[in-house]
């Protein structure tokens, strides 16, 4: 598809790369982008941009330098034909076609029916494992125990800790009243955690940032750097069947202990995961109390194949009480019912009322997509941005911000009425997106696409990305996609960045090695200024030299097409 108009960059917002604080690690200077703001831009352009790494916030599109950054931003997309659900995934799908149906299912109706539901007798045992109270609620109360402790040993150990940071005795490390509202116990999605992780240090780092920088301590690695071995060693002790390590990016991790007790590394951690990918399952397992690393494995798998079978094999009886749900596709755009939401999910999800109207305006309801449709077959696709609200009994629950363009489905958002947390929304959202894509892909074979944004391996809020399978990541060099499979997990995790292999090339387009970048800039770049076209070397040494520097990253960012289609003028 061809772009309607160019694309107009907005020069005002046009910027390279540069640091800001990551919101991810909290890192002060470590997330660094260019980016551009756009008051329209083509579909196709916009298409182009994505296979370039880039991403949208509004009419503001940034690209992280993924090898110099903090945290490692990585492109992914699934092809939705392809696309296997994982059994986690059938289990919340199976409980919302349940909901649908018209039956209860909110927390602790569930394990009656598990309860209820017939086993032979051969699984009995196994059975009644599950019936049992879930040992992670205890697991997690002993940890959030043990981090309070570990706060109460920080405040009244604060010259130890001044003396390790390299400050005078009189100071303290600070730990503010919103840290300990705010820290969490989360199950861990990265291997390299263990079974739970917490972001209890990224937090202190954050109360203590202005006095650490002054000491020279400029981010969470450095910081953690000072403190990690005096900080396993008290918290060890705290969580004695639990193995303690805490990563470079804050994370503290907590691998349950089964084996023998103490502290271990990450390397330690994924010695243990190879081990267990090496075992070969046996039949007829049997659940039985054994301190053993090999039959708690055992017992895990069965327990997992048992729990699959149950909620599989469950059929969906009819229920005159069962609910109406339907999905409206409507132009991204602000209304009251969905902002109101949307703060109820920001403050019961995020603990924060952070956004005000044009906040929220600004960043999921603005329209910087040219609007346009496709039409095959007796059906139409609308192409542009679109919120896809969810109902229930016409009542609505959840919205996913979403593009639209030729080749894919991009989600940009997506958020939920918190009174239906226990429905897993977020994978309920996703799974529909992508059921989206598969159905118009037969009438539309280009459009084939899902696109999750971006992959933070390290990040407890970002990896979850890599569960839709089988997912591609972007390579930051060669701009090929590779598969994520459990080869590229272990290079990401030993921070790698270049994915593709070494017979991989740079597109043409995007390869500025043999040219000269300020010839480049000063020769191809024209500015639309009042209506005239200038060229950078036309404007004053002060503008000129701000813009030359800015160009020279965003035009190997973008690559030549782009640069020299693209307007570029001062717009409001």
């Amino acid at each position: 598809m061809e772009p309607k108009g160019s694309s107009m960059i907005n020069l005002g917002y046009l910027h390279g790369y540069d640091g800001n604080k990551c919101g991810y690690c909290q890192n002060e200077k470590g997330s660094i982008t260019m980016g551009f703001s756009a008051s329209h831009l083509s579909l196709q352009d916009y298409t182009d941009l994505m296979d370039r790494g880039w991403r949208r916030c509004g009419t503001y599109y940034y690209k992280p330098d993924v090898p110099n950054g903090c945290c490692k931003l990585f492109t992914i997309r699934m092809e939705a034909s392809k696309y296997q659900m994982r059994k986690s995934h059938k289990k919340v799908m199976k409980k919302w076609n349940r909901f649908l149906a018209g039956e209860d299912v909110r927390p602790g109706k569930e394990e009656n029916e598990i309860k209820d539901h017939p086993v032979d007798e051969n699984e009995k045992k196994i059975v009644k494992a599950i019936e049992k109270k879930d040992e992670q609620s205890d697991d997690e109360m002993a940890i959030m125990k043990a981090l309070k402790e570990f706060l109460d040993w920080v405040k009244a150990n604060s010259a130890k800790l001044a003396q390790i940071l390299g400050w005078s005795e009189s100071e303290v490390l600070q730990v503010s009243e919103k840290t300990e509202k705010e820290m969490k116990v989360l199950k861990a999605n990265a291997k390299k955690f263990g079974d739970y992780t917490t972001n209890l240090l990224m937090l202190i780092f954050a109360d203590n940032r202005a006095r650490l920088g002054q000491g020279g301590i400029k981010n969470v690695s450095d910081f953690i750097g000072k403190i990690r071995d005096l900080a396993v060693e008290t918290l060890a002790p705290l969580v004695a069947n639990m193995n303690v390590n805490i990563q470079e990016n804050g994370y503290i991790g907590f691998a349950l202990n089964r084996q023998n007790a103490g502290v271990i590394t990450e390397s330690s951690i994924k010695k243990s995961m190879e081990e267990e990918k090496t075992k070969k399952p046996q039949g007829d397992m049997q659940i039985e109390e054994s301190k053993g690393e090999e039959n708690r494995v055992k017992k895990e798998k069965v327990r997992k194949d048992l729990t699959a079978k149950v909620i599989e094999e469950e059929p969906v009886t009819s229920n005159p009480k069962a609910r109406k749900f339907e999905i409206r596709f409507e132009r991204a755009a602000f209304d009251k019912e969905s902002f109101a939401m949307y703060q109820r999910y920001c403050k019961d999800v995020h603990e924060k009322e952070k956004e005000d109207k044009k906040g929220y305006t600004d960043f999921l309801c603005l329209q910087g997509l040219e609007v346009d449709k496709m039409e095959s077959g007796g059906k139409t696709l609308q192409l542009g941005c679109y919120h896809m609200k969810y109902y229930v009994d016409d009542k609505l629950i959840a919205i996913g911000v979403i593009d639209l363009v030729p080749k894919c489905m991009s989600s940009v958002y997506f958020f939920y009425e918190p009174e239906y947390k226990y429905l897993s929304l977020g994978v309920v959202g996703a799974v529909k997106e992508i059921e989206y894509v598969q159905e118009m892909s037969k009438y539309f074979p280009e459009f084939k696409y899902y696109y999750l944004g971006f992959y933070i391996q390290d990040c407890q809020k970002m990896v979850y990305k890599g569960e839709y399978e089988p997912a591609e990541l972007l390579c930051p060099y060669t701009y090929t996609w590779v598969t994520l499979d459990e080869e590229l997990r272990k290079r990401i995790d030993k921070r790698e960045t270049r994915l593709s292999g070494k017979n991989a090339q740079i597109p043409a387009d995007l390869d500025f090695s043999s040219t000269n970048l300020d010839k480049y800039v000063k020769d191809k770049i024209k500015l639309n200024i009042n209506g005239a076209q200038v060229k950078l070397i036309q404007l004053n040494k002060q503008y000129q030299d701000h813009f030359i520097k800015s160009f020279k990253d965003i035009v190997t960012g973008i690559g030549r097409r782009l640069s020299t289609s693209f307007e570029y003028g001062f717009t409001k």
